[in-house]
């Protein structure tokens, strides 16, 4: 098991594990399924923006912060 910080609260995870496996993990409990799947939704992982086309490839380590974000828009 390895420990990642997702939004600032630590977790246990499975190594070998990708951002789209936390993503769907996170997304069945109910915290953030206002914001998954949303056009305005956006991962950050060690303050680098993941595009949604590598959350199957970008593995999540040991020690990650990870940010489940919604984009504002204004002006």
């Amino acid at each position: 098991m390895i420990k990642v910080q997702v939004n600032g609260q630590e977790y246990e995870w499975e190594e070998g594990q990708t951002v789209h496996d936390l993503i769907t993990f996170f997304k069945g409990t109910g915290e953030y399924d206002d914001r998954i799947g949303d056009l305005a939704f956006m991962v950050v992982v060690n303050d680098c923006v993941i595009p949604p086309e590598e959350y199957k490839k970008r593995l999540v380590y040991d020690g990650d912060n990870v940010r489940l974000l919604s984009r504002f828009f204004g002006g």
